[in-house]
């Protein structure tokens, strides 16, 4: 084995027969200030100390009776709070093997919230992929999503909360719970070709465990009749099978293709409830109130999930200059819960006797979705072409029940929805182009306040490449939301960017500038406490921010081996929200030999949130680094 630049036919390239590593690896360390200020690390997330930046190397196999030709192994942000790493082998026969690792600890410091929390999530992964034969490959999969750490919880002190913190109100408090999850997936599949004919079936198992425990305590002065204090855990398992197939079609001398997909999935989930709890019960017994208790909860909670779906695209090049693209599916869920609960409970009070609770539910609820879309593309001349499509969505929904004020009753949905779209791409002179695109869309029946009546957007590009050196984009887009069902809400929003890259010799800069708006209002009723008895109270809320994003980078080489570069990013907000946040860096490098660059890079970081100044930060750092290429 030998490096890239050593014993070189003299062309640059390795002669036959040999293994040939060649690669690249930054590491240093970083000095960093200010790294425990305001949500720094929410927004930043970097720690300091020794790093591994970057690597990124291939090992090349040329000799004939190798089984891998090509090994690539990259990785960045090492020693990070996020951080991930990948490793690929591919070999001449068609054979792929791939795996990695991502690390991401996501830390929440918002707001001067009294709970911060942190949350790691780790993805893994390794898949083969074998052809044996021409027309044939088989794939083998695992694939691993992991999450621990705290989440977050927010409730009235007079349900069951935790005593508000000094300073809180203490009627409405957030905390955290502990929680503990992780998903495994194993997958085997198999595609063939032949012919015009394309098959593929793919199989899959996925294997979930949940934990996660929360607690809950009730200030005395505000016990009424809810529990005073709980200890609450929950197990979850579940098990999923999926089974996808699919078929595909060329005709016509491949002017036409069609495409079918086809899965059933099978997921049972299984919960196991236990609880101990201390409350207070204000139902009377004699002349006074049960009073206060302890109680143990057990039960379970179990789902079966069925569903299916098919799916058919297909595209037909009627004409040299005119394509039809179209596509239907439909979507089916289906869930048989059950839920067995037993409540034992202890009275305090002599005289009234210890109970039971039995709460045992049956129910089943489905899920119906279909869809259609046609869109055809259309070019008109040499530089023009013409888009139009029209999609549509339906959605039909039946729940057992559901909690409506004191009752539980069933609920059925339906929702269709129509979007058209329409588009113009052109390119009136070399090196310019351009393009607007419309979407409107109607609901006639949203589910929620979420899903609006009516959706339009409207986007555009202009794009201008000036000989070599200069190149720039301009874009806007605008989105409107309404719904006015029930209660009355409005979203405006719009951005306009410029950006621009010139490129000269030894001088590169590139640059944006982008300003948005967003506007929303909506009316929302609710019900207050007004003596002994509830009100209901109608208001409007409003919201509206501009945003005024600034950024530039730059690179020049000073000398031979030796570069300076720099940039930043600018954001300014106003209107509701009041902000003024920045972060700059600078690099200095040198290349000391043809595999050896040495450099400095200085960071600052900078945020100010006038009506909460708890948020703000100021940070710098200084970065040492290394880079050997072999």
């Amino acid at each position: 084995m030998r490096g890239a630049h050593a014993g070189d036919d003299g062309d640059g390239t390795a002669p036959e027969g040999d293994v040939v590593l060649d690669g690249a690896v930054r590491a240093g360390w970083r000095l960093l200030s200010g790294r425990g200020r305001g949500r720094f690390l929410e927004d930043v997330d970097l720690d300091g100390g020794p790093r591994i930046f970057d690597l990124d190397a291939r090992l090349r196999d040329l000799r004939e009776d190798a089984y891998f030709d090509e090994i690539e192994v990259r990785a960045s942000d090492l020693g990070e709070r996020s951080s991930d790493a990948s490793v690929v082998a591919r070999g001449a026969n068609g054979t792929r093997l791939e795996g990695g690792y991502t690390r991401d600890l996501f830390s929440y410091r918002a707001d001067g919230d009294p709970f911060p929390r942190d949350t790691t999530r780790e993805r893994s992964y390794a898949r083969v992929r074998l052809t044996p034969q021409r027309g044939l490959s088989l794939r083998l999969g695992w694939d691993r999503s992991a999450r621990r750490g705290e989440a977050f919880a927010e409730q009235r002190t007079t349900l069951r909360e935790f005593p508000a913190p000094p300073g809180v109100d203490r009627e409405i408090v957030s905390t955290v719970r502990d929680f503990d999850e992780r998903f495994d997936t194993f997958t085997l599949g198999v595609d063939a070709s032949t012919g015009p004919w394309r098959y593929g079936v793919t199989a899959s198992l996925r294997h979930g465990r949940v934990d996660d425990e929360r607690r809950y305590d009730v200030p005395p002065e505000r016990r009424g009749g809810a529990p005073v204090s709980e200890d609450f855990r929950r197990r979850v398992t579940s098990d999923a099978t999926t089974v996808v197939g699919k078929v595909g079609r060329t005709f016509l001398g491949d002017a036409a293709e069609a495409t079918l997909f086809v899965s059933e999935t099978w997921l049972p989930v299984d919960a196991d409830l236990r609880s101990d709890a201390t409350g207070f019960d204000n139902a009377f017994s004699g002349a006074a109130p049960r009073g206060a208790f302890t109680s143990r909860t057990t039960g379970t909670n179990e789902v079966d999930r069925r569903a299916s779906s098919w799916e058919l695209e297909g595209s037909w090049q009627v004409l040299d200059a005119l394509e039809f693209l179209a596509s239907g599916g439909q979507e089916t869920l289906i869930d048989d819960a059950r839920l067995d609960v037993v409540e034992r409970r202890r009275y305090e009070r002599a005289g009234v006797a210890n109970a039971e609770i039995v709460t045992s539910r049956r129910g089943r609820t489905t899920n119906r979705i279909d869809r259609a879309s046609i869109e055809a593309l259309f070019d008109a001349a040499d530089d023009v072409q013409l888009r139009a499509g029209y999609e549509w969505f339906a959605q039909n929904t039946k729940a057992p029940f559901e909690t409506r004020g004191d009752a539980l009753e069933g609920s059925t949905l339906s929702s269709e929805v129509h979007r058209w779209i329409a588009g113009i791409d052109v390119r009136p002179a070399p090196g310019l182009s351009a393009s607007v695109l419309a979407r409107v869309a109607r609901d006639d029946a949203p589910p929620a306040t979420p899903s609006f009546e009516s959706a339009d957007e409207v986007s555009a590009r202009v794009r201008w490449r000036a000989g070599e050196r200069l190149s720039l984009l301009a874009a806007h887009r605008y989105r409107g939301l309404r719904h006015r069902d029930r209660l009355d809400s409005v979203t405006r929003s719009g951005s306009t960017s410029l950006r621009a890259t010139w490129s000269d010799g030894a001088l590169t800069l590139d640059g944006g500038a982008t300003r948005q708006t967003i506007h929303t209002e909506s009316d929302t009723r609710f019900l207050i406490l007004d003596g002994i008895a509830f009100r209901r109270v109608a208001t409007e809320v409003t919201y509206d921010t501009r945003d005024v994003v600034l950024d530039a980078l730059a690179t020049y080489e000073i000398a031979p081996r030796v570069r300076i570069s720099g940039g930043g990013h600018h954001v300014q907000s106003s209107g509701d929200e009041e902000l003024t946040a920045y972060q700059a860096f600078a690099t200095f490098e040198v290349d000391v030999s043809k595999t050896v660059t040495l450099g400095l890079t200085g960071r600052i970081w900078r945020y100010d949130e006038r009506r909460r100044s708890i948020d703000d930060y100021d940070a710098e750092a200084l970065e040492a680094w290394l880079e050997l290429r072999f």
